[in-house]
């Protein structure tokens, strides 16, 4: 090996501790809640390794799948009005107590706004232009980060699936098989999360549900983020009021964590009864978050019961006036899919009676016999038009086109506005003289 390869090799592992050391100080800052310092530490490790491995090599997805979790939560943050800048925060509590410093941050904040303000009067003539296209980008700003997220998890999907699937002949040794196995189950969950948090709830549901199946393939049946995927199933299920599937996946959370629990107490058996901290603190966990799904679990009963018994109540309906009322052969339930024949077509029997009807011819009187009526005018009466509220449609997440397999965007129908009743029931009655014309 040449110096100047020898060199070369020494500042790429150079760069490969930097990058390893920026990954693990993004995730230290994950741990203690610093999503800002987690968001520059992974971009820096993201680069340096893009620059090393290349952009769609396999060891960068690990930190476009960090890069892309810390990104969407912190949009979330942003997005709520709970945020560190709401009223009533840990930092409101912390200024409200002294009216003096309140006073002295507002002067401040006044003090710089009128600096900036003088500084925006001093620019060019295309300053107005420049605060147009700032005021653009602005607005921008407000979705890049969950955008940003998307793409990142979505790359790191693509990553992962032609990695396994060209080592399908030949496979990674399996502790770095599996491992990458739930990193790929991970970017599912959180692109599930994404779809869910933009009202996609079909899309999310399919990839949880993916997500869901390397959980089970790759860990016990008792673990805890089997019941964190069914958990955001359920509420998927549920917001498409699917009560029926709402209800038995959140039974199926249920029974994982009362697994759990029951593993956790065979194992302090084992050990005597002798404490163990972590065990412990997990215990109490998973108690609190089964009194969550029990919870649950009695609302889904209750909406269940409710869709029931509205379909029962069709039915009724139907059977009362002579209707034929059957269920639909695909519905996964009896009571779903109803469908129903009408009424039976009239028979003809012995005792039936055949009227013969013929035609009535109307007696055309001669026009200098006719009464010659007035006219009378009647005025136009304008009617207001109601209209239907308009609502905004929130603006679809911007997606990449995707190589193969990639989620696809439900668009959402815009509804057409009902015209009223109002003007027919205001229409003014026709006067004799347009009665006679009609006849």
């Amino acid at each position: 090996m040449t110096s100047t390869a020898k060199e070369g090799e020494e500042e790429k592992q150079k760069q490969i501790v930097a990058a390893d050391a920026a990954y693990k100080a993004g995730i230290a800052a994950i741990r203690a809640n610093d999503l800002e310092s987690a968001i520059q530490f992974l971009g820096s490790s993201l680069e340096i390794r893009n620059e090393i491995f290349g952009e769609g090599s396999i060891e960068v997805a690990p930190t476009y799948l960090k890069y892309g979790c810390v990104l969407f939560w912190k949009a979330q943050e942003d997005n709520t009005v709970f945020g560190a800048n709401a009223p009533g925060g840990a930092g409101g509590e912390a200024g409200g107590g002294d009216d003096a410093n309140t006073t002295k941050n507002a002067a401040a904040t006044k003090e710089e706004e009128e600096k900036e303000q003088k500084e925006e009067e001093e620019e060019d003539d295309d300053g107005e232009d420049a605060n147009e296209e700032g005021g653009e980008d602005e607005e921008d700003e407000e979705e890049t980060d969950m955008e940003l997220a998307w793409k990142l998890l979505e790359n790191a999907r693509l990553i992962y699936l032609e990695h396994f699937e060209a080592t399908k002949a030949n496979p990674d040794p399996e502790p770095l098989r599996k491992e990458r196995a739930l990193e790929l189950a991970s970017v599912y969950e959180n692109l599930g999360d994404i779809n869910q948090e933009q009202s996609n709830f079909e899309a999310a549901i399919e990839d949880e549900t993916k997500a869901l199946q390397i959980y089970e393939k790759e860990l016990s049946l008792d673990d805890r983020r089997i019941a964190a995927v069914l958990s955001n199933m359920s509420l998927a299920y549920q917001l498409l009021d699917r009560f029926k599937e709402a209800l038995r996946t959140c039974q199926r959370g249920i029974a994982v964590l009362n697994a759990r629990l029951k593993r956790l107490q065979e194992d302090d058996l084992k050990d005597g009864g002798k404490e163990n901290k972590e065990r412990t603190e997990e215990f109490e966990t998973i108690r609190a978050v089964l009194g969550d799904f029990t919870e649950k679990e009695i609302e889904l009963k209750g909406l269940e019961d409710q869709e029931k018994s509205a379909k029962d109540a069709i039915r009724a309906a139907f059977a009362s006036i002579g209707g034929v009322v059957k269920p639909d052969p695909n519905a996964a339930d009896k009571n779903e899919g109803i469908e129903t024949d009408g009424f039976d077509k009239p028979q003809l029997n012995e005792q039936t009676t055949v009227v013969q009807v013929q035609q009535v011819r109307k007696k055309v009187v001669p026009q200098q016999q006719q009464e010659q009526q007035p006219v009378q005018l009647q005025p136009k009466r304008v009617i207001p038009v109601q209209q239907a509220p308009v609502r905004v449609q929130p603006k679809p997440v911007v997606a990449p086109t995707p190589v193969s397999g990639g989620n696809e965007q439900p668009q959402a129908k815009k509804l057409k506005p009902t015209p009223s009743n109002a003007a027919k029931e205001n229409e003014p009655a026709p006067t004799e003289g347009e009665q006679c014309k009609q006849q």
